[in-house]
């Protein structure tokens, strides 16, 4: 999925760096006339290196009041950026949340929620909040909320225009990005996942570039891990891909191999994952093999498929409840995928008839 739509609040290039809320309310009653509920965001077209030192991003949200208790963009959102040039995903919360926390369950409300909606107008500097490297990118930006997604825009971060460009400064740095790449998958392949060839359980390859993802829907966490041979205790994600690879996603091979016995790409793909009560996404940047052999003439495209155990990796949070999955590569995005995780201890007992005394 191939789509942006980029905004700028009305405002000018200067007073998104300057004064981002000048046009809040002019926006709110525009928004709140079209009767528009969601996430929408904006920012600079530009960036230039030299001249700014910030990555002005602003998410307007608007919900009803109802939904607002039940789900706040402060509490439950994500910023997502990622950088087309490295094919590097970058997530975190709007604002800062404690590694681990779990946030208290509120009282219900006692009285009812009132009509109408309600709005705010989040400001963030989008180079503190991901840590971003300060260096030229281009980044395709998208603001989550649990299953909800905002538009997606693209920010150029590069020197200002008619700036002197030393050709071969950077076919430098283009072969140092190429040298310096990771050559390993990750997660490495284990028995039975992490794996990366195709089984019936996969989702078909994308006929034209994409990625097709799916998850399990419900899972249970089990205490000693996942039953062998079962699919009892796991939570798989699973996906199919049809993407173009970057040079430093190339792998040299040698003609020794047979065709599709070694990796001819590493295919750069970040999962985003987010908890419906939690406030700390969790990234994996994965690297995924690909099989295809590599043609010469213009940028490659190749296939591939992986299959992750979420619940056996470390980086997973141990808490049982709903979590929405975002695959992101380059241009490309796939989710959310809505996937379950119960506790062993909450399922219901099964009598086997009176308790003898």
């Amino acid at each position: 999925m191939t789509s942006f739509e980029h905004e700028d609040f009305g405002l000018t290039a200067a007073e998104l760096w300057d004064d981002p809320r000048k046009t809040f309310h002019a926006l709110d009653d525009r928004l709140s006339d079209e009767g528009f509920t969601g996430l929408r965001i904006a920012a600079p077209r530009l960036v230039p290196l030299g001249v700014r030192e910030t990555v002005p991003l602003l998410v307007y949200h608007s919900a009803t009041f109802e939904e607002r208790r039940r789900s706040s963009f402060d509490d439950h959102g994500a910023i997502v950026a990622i950088d087309v040039l490295s094919n590097v995903t970058y997530a975190r919360s709007p604002v800062e949340h404690d590694g681990e926390e779990v946030k208290p369950r509120r009282d219900p409300p006692t009285k009812p929620a009132p009509k109408g909606l309600t709005s705010q107008l989040f400001v963030t500097d989008l180079r503190d909040r991901l840590r971003l490297p300060w260096t030229r990118a281009r980044y395709v930006v998208v603001a989550l909320l649990r299953d909800q997604m905002s538009n997606r825009l693209v920010i150029e971060v590069d020197r200002p225009p008619g700036t002197f460009r030393d050709e071969e400064v950077e076919r430098f740095l283009e072969a140092q990005r190429v040298e310096r790449a990771d050559k390993d998958v990750w997660p490495e392949p284990g028995n039975p996942y992490p794996h990366f060839r195709r089984e019936p359980a996969h989702p078909s390859v994308p006929q034209s570039v994409g990625i097709s993802l799916v998850a399990d829907r419900v899972s249970v966490r089990r205490p000693e891990g996942a039953l062998p041979g079962s699919a009892f205790g796991r939570c798989v994600v699973r996906a199919s891909f049809r993407l173009p690879v970057l040079p430093h996603e190339l792998l040299a091979t040698s003609g020794e191999s047979a065709p599709g016995a070694a990796p001819t790409a590493l295919v750069r793909i970040g999962l985003v994952i987010l908890g419906a009560d939690d406030g700390n996404p969790l990234v994996l940047r994965l690297r995924v093999p690909s099989f295809d052999p590599i043609v010469g003439g213009g940028q490659p495209v190749v296939t591939g498929h992986f299959a992750l155990d979420l619940l056996a990796m470390d980086e997973m949070p141990e808490r049982a409840q709903t979590y929405f999955v975002y695959a992101f590569s380059g241009e490309e995005m796939a989710g959310p995928v809505p996937a379950a995780v119960v506790d062993e201890a909450s399922l219901p007992s099964v009598s086997t008839g009176p308790e003898e005394g």
